[in-house]
């Protein structure tokens, strides 16, 4: 189960490393999937960040008032994963790879002017 985008962007957990746990909420009276919910702690203690299914916005609701939008139905997790949500930005344009020497075989054919033929 993967972190929603909307959890990089909130407040919610400033720590740049934060153990979280995800949870896949649904209905029990008509299975509909409502959305994905995070949290620090498992099971949640009066209130849950969720994302409603088909949203891209984060929300924190009440426990008690989270209800199926179909049927009206009560909801719980179907499915919790611990996850570690790290904000690390990484921008790859100045982080290059690191260029090292070639391998000695790969050199001494360089130095002996032979090209390298992958194919043989």
């Amino acid at each position: 189960m993967h972190i929603p985008e909307s959890v990089y962007r909130s407040e919610a957990f400033p720590d740049p490393a934060t153990p979280v746990f995800v949870a896949e909420i649904a209905c029990i009276m008509c299975a509909t999937v409502v959305g994905t919910a995070i949290d620090e702690r498992w099971p949640p203690v009066l209130t849950v960040l969720i994302e409603l299914d088909g949203s891209r916005v984060l929300r924190r609701v009440e426990l008690d008032r989270l209800r199926c939008p179909q049927c009206g139905g009560n909801t719980e997790a179907t499915e919790v994963t611990p996850r570690l949500l790290r904000r690390d930005h990484v921008d790859w344009r100045l982080e290059r790879p690191q260029v090292g020497r070639p391998p000695k075989w790969l050199a001494a054919l360089r130095a002996a002017g032979r090209p390298y033929d992958r194919t043989a």
